[in-house]
């Protein structure tokens, strides 16, 4: 991933917010923030639910975000995707993962790394808060 862009939720307002709007330090690069390194800084907040960017595009070219919620295409060159299964887009330490529900018995596992190889197979249909 090239790029550090971050969306963020508004619990309050039941929106998408522009990050920058809330605080104009937001992003800013604080190289105390990580020691002696240089860093991103993100101000902890309440009523806001930072999410970031995961560095895929789907089909029609959106950035895909953690909490998006992506439906596969079929496809037969990755044999685990089922046609309209729907997974959460999850961050963990180091990458970020598509979750789906229930676990898949067939391949053993409910979770797979997003990479740029899934684009043509998956489209942005919401998130975990708009429905």
């Amino acid at each position: 991933m090239d790029e550090l862009i971050f969306r963020a939720w508004h619990k309050k307002e039941n929106k998408m917010v522009d990050l920058q709007k809330i605080t104009p330090l937001a992003l800013s690069i604080d190289p105390m923030i990580v020691g002696a390194g240089i860093g991103v800084y993100i101000p902890d907040h309440d009523d806001i639910e930072v999410m970031q960017y995961t560095g895929v595009l789907d089909k029609k070219a959106n950035k895909i975000f953690e909490g998006d919620i992506i439906k596969f295409d079929d496809t037969d060159d990755i044999d685990f995707l089922v046609s309209g299964f729907k997974a959460l887009i999850v961050k963990l330490p180091g990458r970020f993962v598509a979750r789906f529900s229930p676990y898949d018995r067939s391949t053993g596992q409910n979770e797979f790394v997003m990479t740029e190889k899934l684009t043509n197979f998956i489209e942005v249909v919401g998130n975990k808060y708009e429905k």
